[in-house]
Formats: C-alpha cells, structure tokens, sequence
C-alpha cells in the first residue's frame, strides 16, 4: 500500500505538471526576450507564472540594461486572484525609482497606456474567453526608455491597474491609498532591477 502522504505528493506533482502545461505564454513567442529578475511589490494581486523582458541581464551589475532612446520590450504571464476587482478597462502604468520602495519615483510615460489593447484573453466581452479572476492571461507592451540619467541603477516598477473606463493618460500617482481614493484599483505591481545605458554596443 503506498502511504497516505507519497499520496499527496504525487497528486500534488500531477496539479503542477498539468497547471504548468495548461499556462498560455503565446503573447511571447517569436520574441528575443530574457527571463526577468523581479519581485512582485505592494498592491499585486497576480500569481506570476513569468516574465521575460528585452533587456540583457548584466550579472556583473545584477541588473537589466536599459538604452536610453529606445524600446524595451515587457512581457508578463499570470493570473489574477482577486474575484472582487473588475477586469473590464486596465491601464499600465510605469515608474523609475532610485533606492527602496519609499524613494521618489520618475514616471515613464512612452507605454501602452490601455492593457486591454495588449492583454490575451480581451478584457471586454464578446467571442472567446473574457479576462475574468482566474483566468490565466498573458500581456506584452512597449516602452520607450528615457533619454536621461544614463549610468544610473535604477528600479523598474510596472503596475496594472483596474480603472472605471478607457484609460487615456499617463498615470503619475504611485501611492496605493491615492489610486484607491482615485478610483484605480491595483492588479499588479512588479519591480526589476535596471541600469540605464547610453547606447546599446555596436554589431561589428
């Protein structure tokens, strides 16, 4: 007779072997793109199976490398685990930070603003699945690097907020507490560790 717990453990192998399987990482094919070093941040409400970026890891510096003036490619597969927030209308939303989570930030503005045009499944009814709590989802947006600050170590944080219609401009609040009393729900916060470089090396 095979004990109770060797039981457990195998059914619990089974769960993760079929999970990991069943996750869509489709927005991400085709893509030169690097898994990112992250930590989910205060206001995330997203179990993160991956995110993988354009940015090279320096291992050196233990960070990714930013060009300045130029596109950085963020991709994220997860999914939300909070039934009472609204998926209908998400906005992302961008931030550079020097030192720890109560540094002043330096929002980056040149994204995607509205996620739902980035987001798979579509965040607004109609054929095929809708982006609803526990749904797995995958997202890929561009941002364009800001031309300043070169040789700096800086922290990326990327929220995606729920908010009551078509987002239409960058969001500057960082705080928690404001976007809460401003209508704006957070879904998920993220941070990675970054370096900002003038130029990207030249392809001899």
């Amino acid at each position: 007779m095979i004990p109770k717990q060797a039981l457990l453990t195998l059914a619990s192998l089974a769960l993760f072997v079929t999970l990991s399987f069943a996750q869509d990482f489709s927005c991400m094919d085709g893509k030169d793109l690097f898994t990112a070093k992250f930590e989910a941040c205060d206001g995330n409400n997203v179990i993160i199976y991956k995110i993988v970026m354009s940015a090279p890891f320096n291992r050196v510096e233990k960070r990714h490398v930013l060009y300045t003036g130029q596109k950085a490619t963020f991709c994220v597969a997860g999914q939300v685990n909070d039934s009472s927030i609204s998926m209908e209308h998400l906005q992302n939303a961008v931030w550079g930070g020097v030192g720890g989570a109560d540094a002043s930030k330096v929002d980056f503005c040149d994204i995607h603003i509205n996620a739902c045009k980035d987001i798979q499944p579509p965040c607004e009814s109609g054929s095929g699945t809708q982006l609803t709590a526990g749904t797995d989802f995958c997202m890929c947006s561009d941002l364009d690097v800001p031309a300043n600050a070169p040789g700096f170590g800086i922290n990326v944080y990327w929220k995606m907020l729920s908010v009551g219609s078509t987002p239409t401009d960058c969001e500057k609040e960082f705080d928690n507490d404001i976007l809460l009393a401003n209508g704006k729900t957070p879904v998920m916060c993220v941070q990675s560790p970054a370096v900002l470089r003038k130029e990207p090396p030249s392809r001899s």
